[in-house]
C-alpha cells in the first residue's frame, strides 16, 4: 500500500468515498498546501485502487484532529491500522503529542477499532458523538485487526 499526499487524486476519492459527511469533495478538488493551512490530506493507494482517506487538521497547542476512511468492501483487511500508523508518524513528525477523532455513537465498529488501539473517550457538547483521544506517545504501532470484535449485526 501506498500512502501519498493528496492531490490530482480528489475525482477517485470522490467516487470511493461519496457517503462520508466529513469529506467536502468540492474543496478537495483543488486541494494544495497553499489553500488549506493547518490540513493535511493523505490517501492510500494499492494497484491504482483508493483504498482509504485520512485528514488532519491541526488544534490548538499539541494535538490534531483526525478524520479517517477505509473504502468500502477493503475494510477489516488491515488497511485502517496501517493508516493509523502512519498518522502517528506524522504526529511525531509534527511534533503534535495528541491526536483526537469524533465517531458517531451508533458507529460501534469505529468505536471498537480506536478503542483497541488505546483511545480514550473524554467529554464533548455532542450527545450523538463520542470524542476520543490518544497520547501520541503511548499509541500501539502494532494491533492485530482480530483484537476488536465485531458488533453481531455487522458483517462486513
Amino acid at each position: 500500500m501506498q500512502i501519498r499526499p493528496l492531490g490530482e487524486d480528489a475525482a477517485q476519492l470522490a467516487a470511493a468515498f461519496s457517503n462520508l459527511p466529513f469529506v467536502d469533495f468540492s474543496r478537495l478538488a483543488g486541494w494544495n498546501e497553499a489553500n488549506t493551512k493547518g490540513r493535511e490530506a493523505w490517501s492510500a493507494w494499492a494497484g491504482g485502487e483508493c483504498l482509504g482517506l485520512v485528514v488532519l487538521d491541526a488544534c490548538p497547542l499539541a494535538e490534531l484532529e483526525l478524520s479517517m476512511a477505509v473504502a468500502p468492501g477493503k475494510r477489516r483487511r488491515g488497511i485502517g491500522t496501517e493508516l493509523l500508523s502512519f498518522v502517528r508518524e506524522r504526529c511525531l513528525s509534527l511534533k503534535k503529542t495528541r491526536l483526537c477523532v469524533m465517531i458517531d455513537r451508533r458507529n460501534q465498529v469505529a468505536l471498537a477499532f480506536f478503542r483497541a488501539r488505546g483511545f480514550q473517550s473524554e467529554p464533548t457538547e455532542l450527545a450523538d458523538h463520542l470524542r476520543l483521544f490518544l497520547c501520541v506517545e503511548s499509541m500501539p504501532t502494532q494491533v492485530p485487526a482480530t483484537e476488536y470484535p465485531l458488533p453481531s449485526d455487522e458483517s462486513s
